[in-house]
């Protein structure tokens, strides 16, 4: 590696920048080099190869990048590749072919299927406006979009506009004006969901001629749709949004009385399958390690509303001519570098989803996955762990070298970050997610990426032909570099999670302008439109979300409004690695003691996420105690909070009164516990998990007092128990257990000490109710009371964890 960046710096040299300045650092790029290579002594022949193919992708990518050519065939030549079109098929063939060409091994990989595909064609929309005095009628052309998925017209359709009622009830009171027209929804959503649903289900009836409502802000129009199921399920009208400086002049003549007709010509096609989606797959093989892999990419797919040229024909050039640079300049990297453009990106990553689920035996020998899919602009960056450093400015260097000379625009740098994000919004981060370093591309440059994506301007004049060039040098150099690493990348401590709802925001900071598929957003119901409010109660700061998202508890209450409604939900986030220690929890009783506990989260995205257990430990034991459950919980979604009850631990008071009742193991200090169990579930509350979410577990008397405080408050979802006893320390559990309601509760004991506790509990809890939910498990080890089974029985930690799993599902 030493010596490919004596010999690239030498290279560099004897190339000129832009416009025929001298590169006046090169002497100084090459004199580092050199001193480098020096003191590492003579390189292997491997090395000295990749060090010459190095520079010779630097002179190919000045001198003769293909770049811009490969992004003209993609989205001038093919067009726009929405997933399950007959363009996405055509793209996928036409890139095959292109990695053929250049020498790679290349094919389709089927991931999946899609029910319904979608093709568009031409469209046309005018407005018609008679003028009040009479006369002819006055056309004015319409710039506009129909939504992915949604039907045509079946040839011009030209009818009257009306305004659509504001309520469903008084839907019924408007059918005549209704009939055959276009409806008009003011604002940005228009009317509720509801409303829309029932026009929809009467379209027939009605013979309505479609939905329109008005653009996103300013002079843009961001394409979406939701794809498909089936065709049953897919809307019956067309559904249009109109630019806004023409929609809200409609809405004013209409709500004028003026005459106001609409005609829409609009060919979308619906094709049924099951239509198989690839993703494209093409190698450099290693020449040492080829079933070591690093993986560059794209995403193949776009949404339809223009030509999907910066949301990802970009990417897919960029990572298409480093294929070429790669292979043109003889490059033999020691492991394979793999080219993967996937599909179904925009509908929620589906492609590399399900290339991640088919080949989990690959993951282990991907070295890191380079994905390039924030626009024209230049790629400037990387993030790292601390813990990659070391090998990513060995692997990088050439990148530097090579960015020391490309002139003052231009910069490249590696900044540590606590971990890589997942929840991410592209590719990357289905492999981060499986444990894999994935890597979204820094960008940095003069080329608006919003006004662009998704919009009907992400067209082949938007991409910065210079910003290409450089990237796709950046990208190829780069995947040599790692490909020849000694070892894979570091992977300790990698992961973080990103805080996104899953939108894209507007200009004012609160209204969203799109949805993401699949993410939080989109399953808890916002939609476009609608307005954000609060985030755990504090207004939301416009300009502020990100910050007001990343501080503090990664569970975060949200508050929006859809149009009248007011609505909120839980967002959860993945806290990231499992080797950090627990965040500490002071928290008060209401008889006003201070207690401590360890706070711990759940992984976002496991089947319980949203939901919390307060932990109870044994006598004389503290929170400690519950360590080992940590982590099944963890990966089960449920968070911990493992209290200290009073008296233990660090829950002492300062006037030293606690710790002789607590030897003295007095009665009323033990049966004042369940005040200690409100304030956990209080704390909880206040981080927005609800109470119908939170369990409790305890172990020895932990037990008794998760029973006492279980039936006290009944909204708690759950209670289980490790070596219940029926009177421990003077709290009266079969008093309790005669008050048990239908909730799930669990009881795990060792036969020698169920006979005294569990059991007991159990016969008199069945005889009351023959039905109850509770489980009663018995266990044949012995000396295994309360939390002394951790670490002694195999496997309880993970069986009490799926209990809980199942539980708050």
């Amino acid at each position: 590696m030493h010596a490919l960046l004596l010999l690239l710096a030498a290279a560099l040299c004897s190339f000129q920048l832009p416009g025929g300045q001298a590169a006046a650092v090169a002497p100084q790029a090459q004199a580092q080099a050199q001193a480098q290579a020096q003191a590492v002594g003579r390189s292997t022949a491997g090395e000295d190869r990749n060090a010459e193919a190095a520079a010779r992708i630097v002179q190919l990518g000045r001198t003769d990048n293909h770049v811009m050519a490969h992004l003209d065939g993609l989205v001038n030549g093919i067009g726009p590749r929405l997933t399950g079109s007959k363009r996405l098929q055509q793209a996928e063939e036409w890139s095959v072919e292109q990695f053929r060409s250049f020498g790679l091994e290349a094919h389709l990989e089927p991931w999946g299927e899609v029910a319904v595909g979608f093709d568009r064609g031409s469209s046309s929309g005018v407005a018609f406006v008679r003028p009040p005095e009479g006369g002819d009628w006055v056309a004015e052309p319409l710039t506009f979009l129909s939504y992915a998925w949604t039907p045509g017209t079946n040839g011009p359709r030209r009818a009257p506009a009306i305004l659509a009622p504001q309520k469903e009830s008084e839907i019924e009171a408007s059918t005549d004006a209704l009939r055959g027209c276009w409806v008009l929804f003011e604002g940005s959503t228009g009317a509720t969901r509801a409303v829309r649903t029932a026009l929809e289900n009467r379209a027939a009836e009605l013979s309505l001629a479609g939905f329109l409502q008005a653009g996103s802000d300013g002079d843009l129009l961001v394409m979406s749709g939701r794809m498909a199921e089936s065709l049953e399920v897919m809307p019956k009208l067309p559904r249009i949004a109109v630019l806004r400086s023409q929609y809200q002049p409609l809405v004013e003549r209409v709500k004028a009385g003026e005459q106001l007709e609409l005609q829409f010509d609009i060919d979308n096609r619906t094709v049924v399958g099951p239509i198989v989606q690839n993703n494209v797959i093409a190698d450099l093989r290693g020449s040492e390690l080829p079933d070591e892999y690093v993986i560059v990419g794209g995403h193949l797919d776009s949404w339809d509303g223009a030509t999907g040229t910066t949301d990802n024909g970009t990417g897919v050039a960029t990572a298409m001519e480093a294929a070429r640079l790669l292979a043109a300049a003889g490059a033999q990297p020691r492991r394979t570098i793999r080219f993967m453009l996937w599909s179904g990106e925009e509908q929620g990553l589906l492609g590399s989803e399900a290339w991640v689920t088919a080949h989990p035996e690959a993951l282990p020998a991907i070295s890191a996955v380079l994905v390039h899919d924030g626009g024209t602009n230049y790629l400037s960056g990387l993030g790292i762990t601390p813990r990659m450093r070391p090998q990513m400015e060995t692997a990088l260097a050439p990148v530097a070298a090579f960015v020391a000379t490309a002139g003052q625009d231009f910069r490249f740098d590696l900044h540590d970050v606590d971990g890589l994000e997942v929840g991410g919004a592209s590719d990357h981060s289905s492999f981060t997610e499986a444990g894999v370093p994935g890597f979204f591309w820094d960008q940095a440059g003069d080329a608006d990426y919003n006004h662009t994506h998704h919009t009907q301007f992400d067209t082949f004049d938007a991409a910065r032909a210079d910003y290409e060039a450089h990237s796709s040098i950046v990208i190829a150099l780069a995947a040599l570099g790692l490909a020849d690493l000694p070892d894979l990348l570091n992977r300790t401590h990698m992961v973080v999670q990103r805080r996104q709802l899953g939108v894209f925001i507007a200009g004012d900071g609160v209204t969203v302008r799109e949805v993401v598929p699949g993410a939080q957003a989109a399953a808890h119901g916002i939609e476009r439109g609608d307005t954000l409010v609060s985030v755990n109660g504090s207004p939301i700061t416009p300009g502020a979300l990100s910050e007001q998202l990343s501080t503090g508890e990664p569970h975060k209450l949200v508050a929006w409004k859809h149009g009248d409604e007011a609505r909120s939900a839980l967002f959860a986030w993945d806290p990231g690695d499992l080797d950090r220690s627990p965040e500490p929890a002071t928290l008060h009783t209401a008889d006003g003691l201070l207690l401590h506990g360890d706070w711990f989260m759940g992984a976002s995205g496991a089947p319980a996420d949203g939901s919390a257990l307060v932990l109870l430990h044994m006598y004389g034991s503290e929170r400690g105690a519950w360590n080992t459950m940590r982590e099944p919980l963890y990966r089960a979604g449920i968070a911990t909070l493992a209290l200290d009850l009073r008296g233990h631990g660090e829950s002492v008071d300062a006037e030293g009164l606690l710790a002789p009742r607590v030897a003295a193991r007095d009665p009323a200090l033990f049966n004042a516990m369940d005040q200690d169990v409100a304030a956990a579930v209080a704390w909880l509350e206040l981080r927005g998990y609800p109470r119908e979410r939170i369990g409790l577990m305890g172990a020895s008397v932990g037990c008794s007092v998760a029973l006492r405080a279980a039936v006290n408050d009944a909204q708690l979802a759950a209670v289980a128990t490790l070596t219940p006893g029926t009177d421990y320390l003077g709290v009266d559990s079969l008093q309790d257990i005669s008050r048990w309601d239908s909730r799930p509760l669990l009881m795990v004991s060792s036969r020698e000490e169920a006979g005294g506790g569990a059991s007991v509990l159990d016969a008199a809890l069945r005889a009351r109710d023959p039905w109850t939910a509770s489980d009663l498990v018995l266990l044949d080890q012995t000396s295994i009371h309360g939390t002394r089974m951790f670490g002694v029985v195999p496997g309880v930690e993970q069986r009490l964890a799926d209990w809980w799993k199942a539980v708050l599902r």
